[in-house]
């Protein structure tokens, strides 16, 4: 609590936070939200990029995509009726990195 108090008050300029940490925080006047990956379902997006642009002030929001992303991308212009503008970032690799087996966010229990 002590770090959101000094975010709100403006003595801390960043803040980040867990996906579950973001929902719930009442925090006035967020200017930007990145996500480093789109969240598992559209409402959550929206909520998230919420926290921008509050009582009439101007905000952005940005997240990072990859191509194994094209389902959660069309579930979240599905839910908001509009399109995400889109920009590619020259020089990174156009194949998946990694495992294709990562299906990415909080995975799944260690089996036994």
């Amino acid at each position: 609590m002590k770090t959101l108090d000094s975010f709100r008050n403006g003595s801390l300029q960043y803040l980040v936070a867990s996906d579950v940490a973001a929902r719930g925080l009442d925090i006035p006047e967020v200017s930007h939200v990145f996500n480093y990956e789109p969240p598992r379902s559209p409402d959550d997006y929206v909520h998230r990029i919420g926290r921008t642009g509050r009582a009439g002030r101007q905000g952005a929001s940005f997240t990072l995509v990859g191509p194994s992303d094209k389902k959660s991308l069309d579930l979240i212009e599905k839910l908001t009726g509009k399109p995400i503008e889109k920009a590619e970032i020259e020089g990174l690799p156009e194949a998946a990195l990694g495992d294709p087996s990562d299906r990415g966010g909080r995975g799944a229990a260690p089996k036994n």
